[in-house]
């Protein structure tokens, strides 16, 4: 199954949202004041932009790059807020696209339709990431490390952006920029697996924090690079991350606008996890 496998594995790869509140500590000023506040002063501007772009609690986003060795161009909109929802089109090297669907831990991805005979005919495969996780042994603290460490749905958030840059040491504020014609001030940091996972630790604990930078070593990634670039409404309008094989880069517009996202009706769906805990049924039945 063609389809299953390569979807399921590029998602696990390089999909999950990570979120988390903070509070802000900065003063707001706007206009060409506020980019010298966040050129100069840019520990409590980034501070008033981690705020402000929090409550948008939505953004629309395109996103274009290569993941794992592969180009792959994204469009969608995110709604980044308890209950994470989001909707986007990737398109691949081959020009094909893919529909995907992101409601809280789960992960819809439509079936193309010469495929459909092979999944009984339903439209999307369903991954739900709790349950592969404890499907392979591990638990919630596992699914989480999967939304947290992974790749293109942390980088369609734009408040996980700004809350890199303000969480530890080795800012550099490179300079003002133009982004699609908007004034701009652009950051960048880079970071070990380390450090990067640092982030994460006291959701996720140390053992599958481990594991994750072991991962990242094994797959080649020394460091993590991230550049943002920040507007005079203190928003991110672009974001760069480079990781290994991977290099992608967001760009944000429309914060604040509503974002629909509807779940697939579980009959038209698929169930990943279902799917493997079958293969599992089977194995162990079969006599050693």
């Amino acid at each position: 199954m063609r389809f299953t496998t390569k979807s399921a594995l590029a998602l696990l790869a390089v999909g999950a949202l990570a979120l988390s509140g903070c509070t802000s500590g900065g003063a707001e000023k706007a206009g060409a004041d506020a980019l010298t506040l966040l050129r100069d002063e840019s520990a409590k501007a980034l501070q008033t932009a981690l705020t402000k772009t929090k409550d948008a609690k939505t953004v629309a986003c395109t996103m274009e790059g290569t993941v794992e060795g592969e180009k792959i161009k994204s469009s969608g909109a995110v709604q980044y807020d308890s209950r994470p929802r989001a909707e986007f089109t990737t398109v691949d090297a081959k020009g094909e696209s893919t529909l995907t669907r992101i409601v809280g831990s789960t992960i819809y991805t439509e079936v193309p339709a010469k495929e459909r005979a092979e999944m009984d005919g339903k439209r999307w495969l369903k991954l739900d990431l709790v349950a592969v996780a404890k499907l392979a042994g591990g638990d919630e603290s596992s699914a989480e490390l999967l939304r947290q460490s992974s790749g293109q749905l942390r980088d369609m958030d734009p408040s996980e952006q700004v809350k890199a840059l303000v969480s530890s040491a080795g800012l550099k504020v490179v300079g003002e920029e133009k982004i699609d014609g908007v004034d701009t001030v652009h950051y960048s940091r880079t970071q070990t697996p380390e450090e990067f996972m640092a982030q994460l630790g006291k959701r996720l604990g140390q053992e599958p924090q481990a594991k994750a930078i072991e991962a990242l070593k094994k797959g080649g990634v020394t460091e993590i690079k991230l550049d943002v670039w920040v507007d005079e409404k203190y928003q991110p309008r672009q974001a760069c991350t480079v990781m290994g094989k991977s290099d992608v880069t967001v760009s944000y517009k429309d914060y604040g606008k509503p974002v629909s996202v509807d779940e697939p009706a579980a009959a038209d769906t698929a169930d990943f996890a279902a799917m493997l805990q079958q293969l599992k049924d089977l194995a162990g039945s079969v006599p050693s």
